[in-house]
């Protein structure tokens, strides 16, 4: 805001040196005070109104100098500990019973060396430190912030054995995001001997997994683009930066991963926009991912983004709850679905056990710009269970508008029968939406290749069960995955006969004959 009065005064002096030659006679002098007050009051309105935090990184003036700012600060804290309290009591407390057993526990690792620590729980003791914080900001019983400090002197010297190691923390970095949420949230608690120590520690481990040209990427280490799910260590900066900036520890450094991070998911929320155009959509196809683990991107930044700076940048990505209506289109009866690229086709069941917290967290960031839509997420919200805990396990606490004035509303009875989702290649048609109704979804087209398979002009149709249906599943390791579940084979398309085809790889690659 400094920047911001500054620039008015700037303004203001131009113009009255601008005044002053006309201004000989006295006469002029009361006409000219009022004139350069009205002028100067209404340049600072218009300054108000075109003050744009998103440009050159303004909004990094707006980051709270006190803790905690990841996911909640000190203002919007009451109220999440209210609705722990209250709305959200058995979660809470079921969280604390877990918190409770590991107290008196001695803290090991299970296997530290494993290649892919992904198959291992050490991990995990960055969401355990996490839940013990958060419970010790609830119930402010000092024996919490023991445990928390505990496990995070754990899971940091666990971080660094892995990388001194050469080997991977685990696929997603929802524990390390965690860890670092425990961090700051016990931060003003912490003296300065172990913010210094543990502070420092714990910003260089995570500085250490970013993706690095100086580096070679370790086996399974997760490091895809913002095009991708972006659950994986090039999301880690964003979080580090926010914990870290002005900190002492290395403010460059911690700056440098802030905007970093800012332009990753921008960029992302930029892709995921163009995908969903007019109608809806997600990064990816198969519902697997589109509906578990991709939506948890959107509203993390959401959330931290505005508890470290109290803007809400939400409203700038209206597109994100038009994916119900992708859903909704996907949702066949008996909560099945086509089964569309990297789906294992086991049961073709529609992945609904996070939908409950997304379209929760749908209704708390859109309910006042889009109350339609969120008529149509409450609507949905009977439909899937709610689930007791989830990979960001305090999220729940975080929702608290629930826009109790919007009531549920499916869609109308005389839903349009085919609708387009371009960017997504698929064109969905139905005879109904009853569960006697013949259901189609043809394949042509589209800007994605997340989990997408070589299916050009596939077809699958079910009507009380699969009549045309894709087939294949992913067994690994194993060569079924790179020479049939994803071949155009495995689908309902023209193939065309080509003696001595190298047949490609798994998305795209070259063939595995192919030396």
């Amino acid at each position: 805001m400094f920047y911001t009065y500054i620039l008015k005064a700037k303004k203001s002096h131009l113009i009255i040196r601008t005044l002053r030659p006309v201004l000989k006679n006295t006469r002029f002098i009361l006409m000219y005070g009022l004139t350069a007050f009205c002028l100067i009051a209404l340049l600072a309105v218009k300054c108000d109104q075109e003050t744009n935090y998103y440009d050159n990184y303004l909004w990094i003036n707006e980051i709270l100098d006190d803790h905690p700012r990841l996911f909640f600060n000190r203002n919007s804290l009451p109220d999440i500990k209210a609705k722990a309290l209250n709305e959200e009591r058995d979660i809470f407390y079921e969280m604390k019973n877990r918190v409770d057993a590991l107290i008196g526990e001695e803290i090991e690792f299970s296997d530290p060396l494993i290649r892919d620590g992904t198959h291992s729980d050490d991990h995990q003791l960055g969401t355990k430190a996490a839940e013990a914080a958060f419970v010790y900001l609830v119930l402010e019983d000092e024996m919490y912030l023991d445990l928390s400090k505990e496990l995070l002197t754990k899971v940091i010297e666990y971080y660094h054995l892995r990388y001194d190691s050469k080997l991977n923390v685990t696929w997603t970095h929802f524990s390390r995001v965690n860890a670092l949420a425990a961090y700051d949230w016990i931060y003003n608690d912490l003296t300065k001997e172990e913010r210094d120590e543990m502070g420092s520690s714990l910003f260089y481990a995570i500085y250490d997994m970013v993706p690095s040209d100086k580096r070679q990427p370790f086996f399974r280490e997760s490091a895809n683009p913002p095009i991708s799910g972006f659950y994986g260590t090039r999301a880690l900066p964003w979080y580090a930066g926010i914990v870290f900036h002005k900190e002492g520890i290395d403010d460059d450094l911690a700056e440098e991963l802030l905007i970093r991070g800012y332009d990753d998911y921008i960029y992302l929320l930029g892709h995921r926009s163009n995908i969903a155009g007019d109608v809806g959509g997600a990064a990816s196809a198969s519902l697997n991912y589109a509906m578990i683990a991709y939506p948890w991107a959107e509203f993390n930044f959401f959330h931290t983004f505005n508890s470290a700076t109290g803007l809400d940048i939400s409203k700038k990505w209206p597109y994100v709850p038009y994916f119900l209506h992708y859903i909704l289109w996907n949702w066949l009866p008996g909560d099945k679905q086509f089964g569309y690229g990297d789906v294992d086709h086991i049961t073709n069941d529609l992945p609904l056990a996070s939908m409950h917290i997304h379209l929760t967290q749908m209704i708390h960031f859109f309910g006042e710009t889009h109350p339609e839509l969120i008529a149509l997420a409450k609507w949905m919200l009977p439909k899937v269970e709610k689930r007791r805990e989830e990979i960001t396990p305090f999220a729940r606490f975080l929702l608290t508008n629930a826009y109790e004035d919007i009531e549920p509303q499916g869609p109308p009875d005389n839903i349009r029968l085919a609708r387009h989702f371009y960017n997504m290649g698929q064109i969905f048609m139905r005879s109904g939406s009853g569960p006697d109704d013949t259901y189609a979804l043809f394949t042509a087209g589209g800007i994605l290749a997340n989990h997408r398979h070589y299916d050009n002009n596939n077809f699958v149709i079910f009507k009380k069960g699969y009549l045309a249906l894709d087939s294949g599943t992913r067994p690994e390791p194993g060569l079924h995955l790179p020479f049939y579940f994803a071949r155009t084979e495995a689908h309902n398309c023209v193939t065309i006969r080509m003696p001595g085809e190298k047949m490609p790889r798994y998305w795209g690659l070259p063939s595995l004959n192919e030396q």
